[in-house]
């Protein structure tokens, strides 16, 4: 086409308009047609069957996951569609968290109570939640329906997770689905009761909320129980470990278990402690610490806020686990750094070189602070001891001279291209 200006045919496309190069005038937008683009049916066919193998591993992972989980396939299937509908938007670089950020969409009304964090945490492969919480934000900025997929529902908030759960609360020890509605207060003012009496102690920190709650609500009801004259628990008194029914709480607790059983395991442990120092309780026991609990939270509990319990446990009465283990593993530190003082005292050493004490020797013979090692692991002291010993005995005089923590570089240092050779 010439140009209408000066009938010259020097024309081109400059910052996608047409021009001509002789007289300059702007001839219209550039079109780009050609036939080998064209928007053809056969092409159509080429985008599709690309956008569907640029995400083959996350469709394949979709199938994975509606198996573990035993999620139907009419959700797998909407899954599947929808990682189709947003493929230019997702990226391919970890499909199995695009997978599974989908498949919870897809079927969250079907899986509830359970959260997005609770597949994460059960399926089988490592998941990395920050790449799932990535994708989700790529979905929210495309639409907002998909804000609606939290992370953590709100059953995990204490009233929420109980009702859910109080079916299958009533099952254990022999009981039916049913349970009236005065049964249902108590149960939730003394489950509460008892999980805020934990607070006090520390039996809490560091737990996940589900298994608390579902552990105490056993308690509570075992207690409860005792006092309710349809059940047998009245009649003929009955051990807390007998009847108990966790596959109840399969749906509303995915994790195995055995961590259920730990939870029960502690509270028992920790209400055994307080019958024990109960003076008018002669030999409790702890398969019959439920018959105690009311005493107990009038002791122990708080009240109000303000108002200081009547009775308190001494760290020597109770302690978790935790605090017992730290305790003993504090002590055996205090003898450790004892017999190291010994050693560096009497001019030394260690007969077994393999033992954590060789390496604390080796590193306060160095010049390594108590107070600083104290804090470290023994992971951390044994490498680098090991560390200090493989300079020592491999290490040349240039090196060995060389301060690890000087800021200035001098023709000892690598270079950066030889650092990456060694992190790569």
């Amino acid at each position: 086409m010439p140009c209408p200006s000066c009938n010259s045919s020097n024309i081109g496309i400059e910052d996608n308009l047409t021009v001509c190069y002789l007289c300059g005038i702007v001839i219209n937008d550039a079109v780009f047609e050609t036939n080998d683009f064209s928007y053809t049916q056969t092409n159509v066919k080429q985008i599709e069957q690309n956008q569907s193998g640029k995400h083959k591993r996350a469709i394949e992972s979709v199938d994975r996951i509606a198996t573990y989980f035993r999620i139907p396939e009419n959700f797998a299937t909407q899954a599947k569609n929808i990682i189709q509908e947003h493929s230019d938007d997702l990226p391919n670089r970890f499909p199995l968290e695009t997978a599974l950020f989908v498949v919870y969409f897809a079927a969250r009304e079907w899986m509830l109570p359970w959260s997005i964090n609770d597949l994460i945490e059960n399926f089988p492969v490592p998941v990395d939640k920050a790449k799932v919480q990535r994708v989700n934000f790529i979905f929210v900025q495309k639409s907002f329906k998909y804000k609606m997929v939290q992370f953590e529902l709100s059953q995990d908030t204490f009233d929420s997770f109980l009702d859910l759960i109080l079916p299958g609360v009533a099952k254990q020890y022999g009981g039916t689905i049913k349970m009236s509605k005065s049964t249902s207060v108590k149960l939730k003012q003394t489950t509460k009761s008892l999980i805020s009496l934990g607070d006090i102690y520390g039996l809490n920190t560091g737990k996940k909320s589900r298994p608390t709650i579902i552990a105490t609500a056993i308690i509570s009801f075992a207690y409860l129980g005792i006092y309710n004259k349809s059940n047998s628990l009245k009649s003929v008194k009955k051990s807390i470990y007998i009847g108990r029914r966790f596959s109840s709480f399969k749906r509303y607790f995915p994790s195995n278990s055995k961590i259920l059983k730990m939870r029960m395991h502690d509270y028992i442990d920790f209400l055994l402690a307080c019958a024990q120092n109960i003076p008018w309780i002669d030999n409790p026991e702890k398969r019959y610490t439920h018959y105690y609990l009311k005493d107990i939270l009038d002791l122990f509990g708080k009240k109000d806020k303000d108002t200081d319990p009547l009775l308190t446990l001494s760290s020597d009465q109770y302690s978790t686990a935790l605090i017992k283990k730290n305790d003993a593993l504090s002590k055996v530190y205090k003898d450790m750094f004892d017999s190291v003082q010994k050693h560096l005292d009497s001019n030394t050493i260690p007969e077994d070189q393999h033992s954590l004490e060789f390496s604390l020797f080796q590193l306060i013979d160095f010049g390594y602070e108590k107070s600083h090692l104290i804090n470290w692991s023994e992971k951390s002291i044994r490498g680098m001891a090991d560390s200090l010993i493989f300079r020592a005995k491999y290490g040349t005089e240039v090196n060995q001279e060389l301060d690890m923590n000087r800021r200035e570089l001098d023709e000892n240092d690598m270079l950066d291209d030889e650092i990456d050779i060694y992190i790569r």
